[in-house]
Formats: structure tokens, sequence, C-alpha cells
């Protein structure tokens, strides 16, 4: 999926990490709305569905990482454009292991990390 949609963008925009972020953003957009999800019955692949990387979830996977003293190994983050497969493989891999300690599926780690909870927790400690 993500491959084609790097095929459908202009040359200068053609980058794996945008393209896979666009792609993770809206398939959580339709298993979060309901009709969606019930028709095409959403709920059985949110197991596999990755979070929609960028800077706020870096940042958060790597404070809770930090904080539940995962033994992960992160990549240093660089920008979405720059992403590789390899590079989002690492840092999904982490987020499974997040979302698995707090009962959740990785693609819901997005809201919290990009509404700013890791930033309120920086701010206590």
């Amino acid at each position: 999926m993500t491959g084609a949609l790097i095929e459908r963008l202009p040359a200068d925009a053609q980058h794996w990490g945008s393209a896979r972020k666009f792609v993770n953003i809206f398939l959580r957009n339709c298993a979060y709305n309901r009709f969606m999800c019930e028709a095409y019955r959403l709920d059985r692949v949110e197991a596999w569905m990755e979070v929609p990387l960028d800077s706020h979830v870096a940042a958060g996977l790597k404070h809770d990482a930090l904080e539940a003293n995962l033994d992960l190994t992160l990549p240093r983050w660089k920008t979405v454009i720059g992403l590789t497969p390899e590079l989002s493989d690492s840092w999904q891999r982490v987020a499974h292991a997040i979302a698995q300690r707090g009962g959740i599926h990785r693609v819901h780690l997005d809201v919290r990390y990009w509404n700013g909870a890791h930033l309120q927790l920086q701010a206590r400690h």
C-alpha cells in the first residue's frame, strides 16, 4: 500500500516515510469511524496497524521506553521524510512493546503522544 501511494506522488515528494505515515493515519481514521470499522471489519486488523511515526511519537516512545526500563535499542529520530522501512520497523517494535504493557494496540499510541502527554510527563521530572 505504501509503495502504491509513493508511485502516485509527485517525483519530489516520493518519500517512503511520509507515504507510510499518510497510510497509517488513513487506516487509523477509518478504524476510528464506527461506520467504516463495522462495514469493513477493521477491528480484525487493529492489532497489525502501526502507530503513525513523527517526532512527537518518537519522543513519546523514547520517554516511555526509558520509564519502563525496556531493553530496546531505539534508533536516533531524524525526520519523517528520512524514515526507511528498517528504521520504521525498529520504532514499531518499541511501540508494540509499550502498547502491550498498556493493554492497547500500538496504533492508539498516536493519540497519546500527538496530544503531548510525553511533554507533560517530562515537565514533572
